[in-house]
């Protein structure tokens, strides 16, 4: 799932059991573009990220917008190039926020299983 550029809310989603292996880089189960997205009350569980070149985020990629009151576990980046990071979350930029969530038991063949 991604919120663009022109923002979004999604509230209370399973996001679970997604696999990201094409060319788009940015997180298997939720990507965040924006500072106008917003995602709260999320479960975001078992999704796995390997990409062509790099991966950013297993679980979560975050450029922009805000994560709340959510849950990021069991997610995996597989790739194991140096430009592959996190497991869980991957977050980039001044505009990214996690409020009050719990990430836990996710894994990264690189850097950062979170």
């Amino acid at each position: 799932m991604l919120i663009g550029a022109q923002g979004g809310r999604i509230e209370g989603m399973r996001i679970h059991g997604n696999k990201n292996a094409g060319y788009d880089p940015r997180g298997a189960g939720l990507g965040m573009n924006s500072s106008a997205a917003f995602a709260t009350h999320c479960i975001i569980s078992n999704n796995t990220i390997d990409n062509i070149n790099y991966s950013y985020g297993g679980g979560v990629a975050i450029f922009g917008g805000t994560l709340q009151n959510s849950l990021i576990v069991n997610n995996v980046n597989t790739r194991s190039s140096s430009k592959s990071v996190g497991g869980g979350v991957y977050a980039s930029g001044s505009a990214c926020r996690l409020v009050n969530c719990t990430v836990a038991a996710n894994l990264s063949a690189n850097e950062g299983g979170g």
